[in-house]
């Protein structure tokens, strides 16, 4: 949390991040505990469960995102 840009911690951008796992409650807890915006990306297969708990419980966005949510032309 030490690195965040100015933009994210004066609260006029959000920070992002891509998970469906451990790290993306943590990511959603620490913004939460902060005050700060954040946006969380999951894959479409993520757990119900655990998409509620980041949205409701500690009220950041999740945006699901499906498979290949990249066209191989872009690498």
């Amino acid at each position: 949390m030490q690195h965040l840009t100015p933009e994210v911690k004066d609260g006029s951008k959000c920070a992002v991040t891509y998970s469906a796992g451990n790290y993306g409650k943590a990511f959603a807890h620490c913004l939460s505990k902060k005050g700060l915006k954040g946006l969380v990306l999951m894959p479409h297969t993520a757990p119900d469960d655990r998409v509620e708990m980041i949205k409701v419980r500690v009220g950041l966005n999740v945006q699901s995102l499906k498979y290949p949510f990249f066209k191989y032309s872009e690498m």
